[in-house]
């Protein structure tokens, strides 16, 4: 939870804006002064005037916070919520990789089952391509069928033609009548033959490809039917997780106190230091002139092992 804090004195900066008074005696940032500074501990800098006889000192390096007037809300009753969605986001992980593990040697132990659905699959796709040769070959022989009918058919009318107007001796009609038998003959060979051979083929192929199909699918069925159970599972477990984190967010932005920080530096201390570091500097050590300034920081409460929160100021 965030604690929001009222800033009373703010002296430690990440930026700043020198106050400009107009004077010569103001700090320079373009100053071309030679003069060999040396820092004492907690000191971050200095600028001088354009005269070079005034060393403006930076705020000190480190100071001290003292918080006080702390209140807290009457959101501090989520709090054990939190903790406890912590608890059960590190439980919910240790399940998935349980989860995860599982159906990793349960995928390995189906390493034998792959190598079968392979070659069933293999066995599916070939009786396919035999099943389509077959069904092109007997649709080629049905063609030839329906013409050698066709045939039959002319053959018999010329026959009954002739025997409407000349005798059943005619010689011509004899020779319709030999001709049509002729051609019935060979229909039924090819009948009985080739066009029979291949219809079965064709029954026998579609049969085959439908038996090694079902074959197949009773195997895939096995296996998927063994792992999405597990993979079901999961997904319900990331969703929990995925709630709970929800919730962790929602509850981590609530203010769960607020008060006020009061910074001090000891800047007097820091110019007095600068001083005795540098005896041999005939200058004039002030503090520098600051207009405005910004605290950044972070806190780590005592006994949260949830990480830092932020103070805004």
């Amino acid at each position: 939870m965030r604690i929001h804090v009222k800033m009373l004195f703010i002296a430690l900066f990440l930026s700043m804006v020198v106050q400009s008074t107009g004077q010569s005696a103001s700090p320079s940032l373009n100053s071309r002064c030679r003069h060999n500074v040396v820092t004492p501990p907690n000191g971050t800098g200095v600028l001088f005037d354009e005269s070079c006889s005034i060393a403006y000192v930076y705020p000190p390096e480190k100071g001290r916070a003292e918080i006080g007037a702390l209140a807290e809300t009457t959101n501090l009753q989520f709090c054990p919520a939190v903790k406890n969605a912590d608890v059960i986001a590190n439980r919910t992980l240790l399940s998935m990789n349980i989860l995860s593990e599982k159906i990793h040697q349960m995928i390995l132990s189906f390493e034998p089952l792959d190598q079968a659905l392979i070659d069933q699959k293999l066995d599916v796709d070939t009786a396919r391509a035999k099943m389509e040769s077959a069904k092109e070959r007997f649709e080629s022989a049905d063609s030839r069928l329906q013409d050698i009918g066709d045939i039959v058919l002319r053959a018999r009318k010329e026959h009954e033609n002739c025997v409407k107007f000349n005798s059943i001796d005619d010689v011509l009609c004899i020779e319709l009548k030999n001709a049509w038998d002729e051609s019935k003959i060979a229909a039924r060979e090819f009948y009985n033959g080739e066009y029979s051979e291949c219809r079965n083929k064709a029954l026998d192929t579609t049969e085959e490809f439908k038996i090694l199909s079902a074959r197949y699918l009773v195997q895939r069925n096995r296996y998927t039917d063994a792992v999405a159970p597990l993979l079901e599972l999961q997904d319900r477990i990331i969703e929990v997780n995925n709630k709970i984190f929800e919730l962790y967010r929602e509850y981590a932005n609530i203010d769960g106190a607020t008060g006020q920080i009061i910074w001090t530096i000891q800047w007097d201390r820091l110019l007095e230091d600068y001083r005795r570091a540098n005896p041999g500097l005939r200058l004039n050590w002030t503090p520098l002139p600051i207009k405005e300034a910004e605290l950044t920081t972070t806190v780590k409460l005592e006994g949260d092992n949830s990480g830092r929160g932020n103070i805004s100021a």
